[in-house]
């Protein structure tokens, strides 16, 4: 059984325009299915309880929304290993298909998922902040910077009226440049795969399971959530006026060489931190914390896309 998840208020509130077509090709390919509108606090997390719940030894959830809904769903799910997950793309930055390269208008990636039924496992990561609170991430989990950008978007009015524009990724661009003057840079403690060591003047610290953050940010151009590790993108030791100019070069996957970005690889990576951060996952902001541990989960997610 197909159980669509439709997020009327993602991007330009443009997944509620998909419900005839999902509708029109699950009849012609004959599927079974339910569809279920989402859009307001907590009713995925329903949904998603209520799909487990059911006596179906095959349930695929495919979800019509974006970043955000699909981080509530993997979270909502007590055991994922029984659930087979397809993406619709209907969000304001879809990075998670982006950074799997999986492209194509809506009605062609639902096409593909109805067409092959088989599922690619896909790594997915997961953070515990202060030992005592978890959440699973699909694209990318951070604190800093990127973390604070993520709770202004969210809780302002630039990013919907931008979507009007379908302009709204622009909105964590503007958030970013007024954001960099005003934060306070912080030491970071680190601990991972090869060992320790410690930064000062840390700005931001971006752990991507997928390539892309921010609407099409690439912070970690080689990040692959096939590869059974976390990838790091850390701005540090740099003045505040300098990172404004190299912000166009991380734009432009251009920041791999410069000495105020730290990258590695690494399956757990531990932080102690010299006062709490924003810390968010997919965009989604968690609160301030400063004990943070990150872990890759390999091939937990079966993914109903061809890759």
């Amino acid at each position: 059984m197909y159980y669509f998840l439709v997020n009327k208020t993602s991007g330009k509130n443009s997944a509620k325009d998909i419900t005839g077509t999902i509708r029109k090709l699950c009849e012609e390919a004959g599927a079974d299915y339910r569809i279920y509108s989402t859009g307001y606090e907590g009713r995925t997390d329903e949904l998603c309880g209520k799909i487990e719940g059911m006596d179906d030894p095959d349930k695929k959830v495919i979800i019509a929304g974006g970043d955000g809904t699909i981080n509530v769903a993997v979270n909502a799910f007590d055991d994922l290993s029984g659930i087979k997950l397809g993406i619709i793309p209907r969000g304001s930055g879809n990075d998670f298909l982006r950074g799997l390269k999986i492209t194509g208008t809506p009605e062609e990636i639902l096409g593909c998922i109805l067409e092959n039924d088989s599922y690619t496992p896909v790594d997915i990561g997961k953070v515990t902040l202060n030992e005592t609170k978890s959440r699973l991430f699909a694209v990318s989990s951070g604190f800093g910077l990127d973390a604070i950008v993520c709770n202004k978007v969210d809780s302002s009015k630039l990013k919907k009226f931008l979507n009007i524009f379908h302009l709204g990724s622009l909105a964590y661009t503007i958030k970013t440049v007024t954001t960099l003057f005003s934060m306070r840079t912080f030491t970071a403690s680190v601990k991972n795969d090869n060992g320790g060591f410690k930064v000062n003047k840390v700005i931001y610290s971006a752990q991507m399971n997928t390539p892309y953050e921010g609407g099409g940010v690439p912070m970690a151009p080689s990040a692959s959530a096939a590869d059974g590790k976390l990838s790091v993108c850390m701005g540090a030791g740099v003045a505040k006026i300098k990172t404004f100019f190299f912000l166009p070069l991380l734009i432009k996957a251009k920041h791999e060489k410069l000495k105020c970005f730290r990258l590695f690889d690494s399956s757990r990576i531990h932080y102690e931190l010299s006062e709490p951060v924003a810390v968010h996952t997919d965009g989604e902001y968690l609160g301030e914390f400063s004990d943070i541990s990150y872990e890759i989960l390999p091939g937990k997610l079966k993914l109903l896309n061809p890759l």
